[in-house]
């Protein structure tokens, strides 16, 4: 009886870690030409799998974002990496629900060809597909956050055995427009739609003198400054409630002496 129950432990001990943890979060969130677009990625938190059938589904704020339309970057119709890199076992499907100020965004993949999953998932983070939301309120929060509910990741073989659910992570450190565009050579314009403050960091590594401009999108100069920067982080705010005349895109140009960026930004009146 006691090798029985040892027999029995150590199956269900190789089965549970043979399903394996999947873990999934947003990333990427930004927002460029009045559209919100965040991506969705999954890692194996444990060990390796080929992901057979999943739904991703997710709330997010209508008032601040709305109407989403989706990409697939992988695990998709046009993803041939099965069969010797020449079929696509998947099909993709994208549905959404609106009412009120909650919206519900249901994402699945299907895969057609039962043991042929692929690309394998591994501890290194894959994009699994993009999301881009029409923006309604760039000051409002999106809160865009994962169902825990209903959020699932299938087995390759599609026998109902799902993988469990490790980290759900959404971002909710994204707030309205505050989302930080990447620091390109050393300089941060963000964010790029607002409907008064834009902040401008600069890394210096030496002293520099930091130029500033603000042009409208025929190349007329609207504001000029120059600032002198010492080693470290420089930042300051710029107000285009003072500066841009009518709702529409402005470019914001930033030369700290050794990167320099020019920033397309949406101000909203």
């Amino acid at each position: 009886m006691k090798q029985l129950l040892t027999l029995c432990i150590a199956l269900l001990l190789s089965a549970s870690l043979w399903a394996g943890t999947v873990d999934a979060r947003f990333s990427n969130a930004h927002y460029q030409d009045n559209k919100y677009i965040v991506d969705v990625q999954v890692r194996a938190a444990d060990i390796t799998f080929e992901l057979g059938s999943a739904t991703v589904f997710f709330n997010y704020n209508t008032t601040a974002i709305a109407h989403p339309a989706f990409a697939p970057l992988n695990f998709n119709e046009s993803n041939t990496c099965a069969a010797g890199g020449v079929v696509a076992p998947y099909k993709n499907g994208f549905t959404y629900l609106e009412r009120n100020e909650l919206g519900e965004g249901n994402y699945s993949i299907t895969l057609m060809m039962p043991n042929m999953g692929c690309p394998t998932v591994t501890n290194e983070w894959i994009d699994v597909a993009r999301f881009t939301f029409d923006v309604l309120n760039p000051t409002a929060t999106p809160a865009l956050a994962f169902s825990h509910q209903y959020t699932a990741f299938n087995t390759v073989d599609n026998t109902g055995t799902y993988l469990n659910i490790g980290s759900l992570q959404n971002i909710d450190g994204v707030t309205g427009i505050g989302a930080a565009n990447p620091i390109l050579g050393g300089v941060s314009v963000s964010p790029t739609i607002t409907n008064n403050l834009v902040n401008v960091v600069c890394n210096l590594t030496k002293t520099s003198n930091i130029s500033i401009n603000v042009y409208d999108l025929i190349g007329k100069t609207l504001y000029s400054t120059q600032k002198m920067g010492v080693n470290g982080t420089y930042a300051t705010n710029l107000d285009l409630s003072k500066i841009a005349q009518t709702t529409g895109y402005y470019l914001v140009e930033v030369d700290n002496g050794v990167g320099k960026i020019s920033q397309k930004v949406l101000f909203v009146k």
